[in-house]
């Protein structure tokens, strides 16, 4: 392979913005790892079983492409790329797993497909209902307790730094920064190694190397009418 080719052996491939694949996109970049973000719909058609592909062992976006591997999920996509670029170096592995699966499954319910239900139902979410306590403050509370400070394992970022800071990206953009304009309430402020963390990496040189792309999908943003209901 000549060197261009080496250059662009990593292919990410989805939609076009950062959403699922914005922790891998912005780890490829924090390493300085040339990529290709491929997003149209034929090409991710040709990878993702569930456009139609009847071949390979993937399913849906994101989707990371090194060579002739592949690989999708975005916990596997982080994990995979993560190794790639250092970031899980020195640190427990399987705890980084648990720290991925922890972040994705809080984030994509109530929060971040805010889009499918009431805003009765998130506010059920944030606050708790009939006395009992918020799931949001469990899960938050959770997460603040696994951050060692200033990032998850210490001093450097790791995988689910990266993954934390864009789940909080999308749900900023979908619905949360819609919701604190209504309400004036900071959700995020009772947990300060997570805000510590977010700060640390939207910081980064390399957060700002990908500035065209919105952190997720238009459609998911919830309209200015949602908040009515809150």
């Amino acid at each position: 392979l000549g060197l261009c080719a080496l250059k662009m052996a990593v292919t990410v491939y989805y939609h076009d913005c950062l959403g699922r694949a914005g922790a891998v996109i912005r780890m490829l970049d924090y390493a300085g790892i040339a990529y290709e973000h491929e997003h149209d719909f034929t090409k991710l058609a040709a990878v993702c079983g569930s456009f139609g592909a009847n071949e390979g062992t993937t399913f849906a976006p994101p989707v990371v492409a090194d060579g002739d591997y592949y690989i999708s999920q975005s916990v596997s996509c982080a994990l995979y790329v993560g190794k790639k670029a250092g970031l899980v170096d020195g640190v427990d592995e399987l705890k980084i797993v648990q720290y991925l699966l922890d972040i994705v499954d809080f984030f994509e319910g109530p929060i971040n497909f805010a889009y499918k239900s009431p805003a009765a139902t998130l506010k059920v979410h944030l606050q708790g209902d009939d006395g009992k306590p918020a799931r949001f403050a469990s899960e938050m509370g959770h997460i603040e307790r696994c951050i060692a400070g200033p990032y998850y394992f210490g001093e450097k970022p790791c995988a689910a730094d990266f993954m934390l800071c864009n789940m909080i990206d999308m749900a900023e953009y979908y619905v949360i920064n819609g919701l604190k304009d209504k309400t004036g309430v900071d959700i995020w402020a009772p947990y300060p190694k997570l805000c510590v963390v977010v700060s640390a990496i939207r910081a980064l040189p390399s957060y700002h190397k990908t500035t065209s792309l919105k952190p997720g999908p238009a459609y998911l943003v919830v309209p200015a009418s949602f908040y009515e209901g809150y």
